[in-house]
């Protein structure tokens, strides 16, 4: 007789739930998994928003200093010199930067921020520019010794300069923190805020520059700074000032063992923050009458056939070097060349309208250059045969040229009918020597000419008088620390082990100063 198996009652039910508990499994792991990425999704691009803000308001930041402080004739400062006799403590907003117009001194600084959060994006960016006689602010802009009080609350600020790059306030020292409240954008499909604020990189110094000193003076420029016992104040403690150069951003000073950005040492890189910049450049701009700075010293190196040929020499057409009434222009005057028979263009520094008629001319370039180029006329002995030989130099006392004798070397003019007064035709041009006795009388700093005649030409020095004679004569004294670091080696065992040798010299330097004196400066 066959044996049956007992009965196994609930197993399909068993089975049911299992499956059933699996599916509901799954649909909690998918809508988890689902919510999860709904979330990522939206962070994402709150994230893009965010970035796209950012760039929007660097973008109108970028737009506002090129407004503001992109023309030649600007300058730049912080807010605290405007709010003279307030201390450290109560200044408001002493971070802000301000553009003024030194072509328009009355006009007031603009304030490279964002401005007010209750005013229309851009208020802060209109431009300044007024040719009224009381230039002021428009309605809604925002001055930084202004108190908005209620009309801007703390949950609407935005901290750009955080306690991560700067300190508050402590002692003496304004607080370096910068906060502005957000400023909704203008745009009614685009949801999202913005704040900026520009910093001056103009007025901040560079602390990782080497000091010359600190190596053996074998270059003039070295030797030079070798005379001043003036050292670098902030990195002066620096063991080894190579460092310096690997120096890329602030924070990383404290590698260099001087101090940690964190607080907890002796020296704090975040209470330098709007004073130092391992990155600051510039462009030599004239701010008062714009354009570039003229580099003299290449144009005054060269010699008198090129000279002649630049601005300054009066040869380069359409260059400006004669500043007038109206800024830089191109003004020629004829001057004597030699022995009165040849006529040389030549510009002078500065040409101005007399009221009575005629122009003021200044001393020509020339002249200058010639002031310039005194050095290359210095007679030495046989033992200046190195620059650092001990030879003596001596200048000859010569007078100005071209003068009288020059204008006229047979003697007294023709024209005048007048004795040659020797030493005077030398040592004056000809209209202070004759002016009187003219027909008519002249201006000779308002003229070219003598009574107009093109043939006679009023003097104009191209050389200078040189009369030197020794007025001071001094000693320098200073002491400073020539340090290097020398690698060497040594064995231990089976091991070279690599070590860091510190050389020190004090040396003591002793400069000669001596001062000549030129009493005679016609030009």
């Amino acid at each position: 007789m066959k044996h049956r198996p007992p009965h196994r009652s609930g197993f399909s039910l068993i089975l049911s739930l299992t499956v059933m508990a699996g599916i509901v499994m799954l649909l909690v792991t998918l809508s988890a998994f689902i919510t999860i990425e709904s979330r990522a999704a939206m962070n994402q691009q709150l994230a893009t928003r965010a970035r796209l803000n950012a760039l929007v308001s660097m973008r109108l930041a970028l737009a506002h200093l090129q407004q503001e402080a992109g023309a030649d004739r600007r300058s730049t400062a912080r807010a605290d010199i405007t709010q003279p006799g307030v201390s450290a403590g109560s200044l408001r907003n002493p971070m802000w930067t301000g553009v003024w117009r030194t072509d328009k001194p009355d006009l007031p600084p603009a304030w490279l921020v964002s401005g007010r959060g209750d005013q229309p994006a851009g208020t802060q960016s209109i431009s300044l520019f007024q040719t009224g006689n009381s230039p002021d602010y428009p309605a809604g802009y925002w001055a930084p010794w202004q108190s908005l009080g209620s009309a801007i609350s703390p949950a609407e600020l935005v901290p750009l300069v955080g306690t991560g790059s700067a300190l508050p306030h402590e002692g003496d020292t304004p607080s370096g923190l910068v906060s502005l409240p957000k400023i909704t954008l203008p745009d009614e499909d685009i949801a999202g805020n913005y704040a900026y604020w520009v910093g001056d990189e103009g007025i901040k110094a560079r602390p990782n520059l080497l000091d010359t000193r600190s190596k053996d003076p074998q270059q003039a420029g070295q030797l030079i700074s070798l005379r001043s016992p003036v050292t670098h104040g902030l990195l002066k403690d620096l063991p080894n000032q190579e460092q310096l150069e690997q120096i890329s951003r602030l924070s990383e000073i404290h590698l260099t063992g001087l101090g940690n950005p964190t607080g907890s040492a002796t020296f704090d890189i975040r209470r330098h923050h709007h004073d130092l910049s391992v990155t600051s450049a510039g462009v030599m701009a004239d701010s008062l009458h714009g354009g570039l700075k003229r580099d003299l010293s290449l144009a005054f190196e060269l010699d008198d056939a090129r000279f002649a040929q630049t601005e300054f020499g009066g040869g380069a057409t359409g260059s400006a070097a004669t500043h007038t009434d109206k800024g830089f222009e191109a003004t020629l005057m004829p001057v004597l060349n030699e022995n009165g028979g040849r006529a040389l263009q030549a510009a002078p520094v500065f040409s101005r309208a007399k009221s009575g008629g005629g122009m003021v001319r200044g001393p020509t370039w020339w002249a200058l250059r010639d002031y310039h180029r005194l050095y290359k006329q210095l007679g030495w002995t046989a033992a200046g045969t190195t620059p650092r030989s001990t030879g003596i130099p001596s200048l000859i006392a010569r007078p100005l040229w071209p003068n009288v004798a020059a204008a006229h070397p047979s003697g007294p003019p023709a024209s005048s009918g007048l004795p040659n007064n020797g030493i005077r035709n030398r040592i004056y041009g000809y209209p202070d020597v004759y002016d009187g006795d003219l027909p008519s009388t002249i201006d000779p700093n308002a003229s070219d000419l003598l009574n107009g005649d093109s043939g006679r030409i009023i003097t104009r020095p191209l050389n200078v008088a040189a009369t030197p004679y020794v007025q001071r004569v001094s000693l320098a004294f200073s002491v400073n620390k020539m340090q290097w670091f020398v690698w060497k080696s040594v064995r231990v065992g089976k091991t070279l082990v690599w070590y860091q040798e510190e050389w020190v010299d004090i040396r003591l330097n002793i400069t000669p100063i001596v001062v000549v004196h030129n009493p005679t400066t016609s030009a």
